[in-house]
């Protein structure tokens, strides 16, 4: 009979670790874009990322809360799970929407569950939705300005639904507005883009307390995404930096993995 020589443990123990290595090098994520704002009166930043897999296999999509100089941990931002911000951040608590699949057109309030991540209070409101009924629409406007806790966008091109045409102005709550640069001109607005989640009765939710959008106009329920475009020459820098996400430099940013 012949006799198969078994591997030492000091052999197996290097196998295993190899296979280890092999493994977790496999794959990496590169990000592909990143967009941060600022938090009043906070050190904290909350930061949106795309990561493109280095197999090329696929990519992550994450958000995550940073202190100064602080790395991007791709596994961490995966723990912070929601669909969008309402109303602008505050230095402790984050107000959030999750959106659950399913249901009907109409969303359908189930609860609100208060979490904790990197030392801030996250008070999410979970919905069941039919997220395939969402509207997009897109418009061209003329100025902006800013309050402290929302960013009114004036000139609109069209009559919006039945908002008055003498006003012809629309108001949202920030924490969920990020700014898209033009793809030639650095520091150039290409448009804003603005996930809403519109509610016409608020019961027993955070939005009592934190309206999602100022305008009683919109008899809509559930996701609109809207997109403004700039009618004249926009640069990034006039809006304010709190609760507006905008680019930030890739090659500033230290990822782990």
């Amino acid at each position: 009979m012949r006799h198969v020589k078994r591997p030492t443990r000091m052999k197996l123990t290097i196998y295993i670790y190899g296979l280890f290595l092999l493994a977790s090098c496999g794959r990496g994520y590169e990000l592909s874009e990143l967009y941060s704002q600022e938090i009043e009166n906070s050190e904290k930043t909350i930061v949106e990322y795309g990561a493109w897999s280095t197999l090329n296999d696929g990519a992550k999509y994450g958000t995550t809360i940073l202190n100064q100089n602080e790395s991007i941990d791709i596994r961490d931002a995966e723990q912070m799970s929601f669909s969008f911000l309402i109303g602008n951040p505050t230095k402790d608590t984050l107000f959030v929407i999750d959106l659950k699949e399913g249901g009907k057109r109409i969303p359908k309030y189930i609860s609100t569950e208060i979490s904790k991540f990197k030392g801030m209070i996250i008070k999410t409101d979970l919905y069941s939705y039919e997220i395939g009924t969402s509207l997009n629409l897109t418009y061209k406007f003329l100025n902006f300005r800013e309050t402290k806790d929302s960013l009114i966008i004036s000139g609109i091109e069209k009559n919006y639904f039945n908002l008055p045409t003498e006003k012809n102005e629309i108001s949202f709550l920030k924490g969920n507005i990020k700014l898209v640069e033009s793809d030639s001109l650095k520091g150039i607005l290409k448009k804003i883009e603005i996930p809403a989640f519109l509610l016409k009765n608020f019961t027993n939710t955070s939005a009592d307390i934190v309206t999602v959008i100022r305008n009683d106009s919109l008899q809509f329920d559930g996701m609109v995404y809207f997109t403004f475009e700039p009618r004249r020459q926009t640069k990034t820098s006039e809006f304010t930096n709190f609760g507006i996400y905008k680019k930030r430099e890739i090659k500033d940013v230290k990822t782990v993995q």
